[in-house]
């Protein structure tokens, strides 16, 4: 997943050339508020952010972004379901 952000950086998240952030530094979650999730639910894995979905939650920056450009890779390796990206 890859979520850019034109804003300062957080814990050594540096700009690129075209003044983008990411919001994902793709080792581990700072700057990422867990929201009715458990510990386990949302890892990192391979330089990606997993899911097991089990149980149900979410995590969002914290950071505030407005008139932004957001980039990512999403997959969904099972059937069904309903999850995706709350803007």
């Amino acid at each position: 997943m890859a979520a850019l952000c034109p804003l300062a950086s957080p814990r050594g998240l540096r700009a690129a050339e075209d003044g983008f952030v990411p919001l994902f530094n793709g080792g581990d979650l700072p700057g990422w508020a867990p929201v009715n999730i458990a510990p386990g639910t949302l890892t990192v894995r391979d330089g990606m952010i997993v899911s097991t979905g089990v149980p149900a939650g979410v995590r969002r920056t914290t950071r505030h972004c407005e008139n932004f450009i957001l980039e990512l890779e999403w997959k969904r390796i099972r059937p069904g379901g309903n999850a995706g990206l709350f803007v």
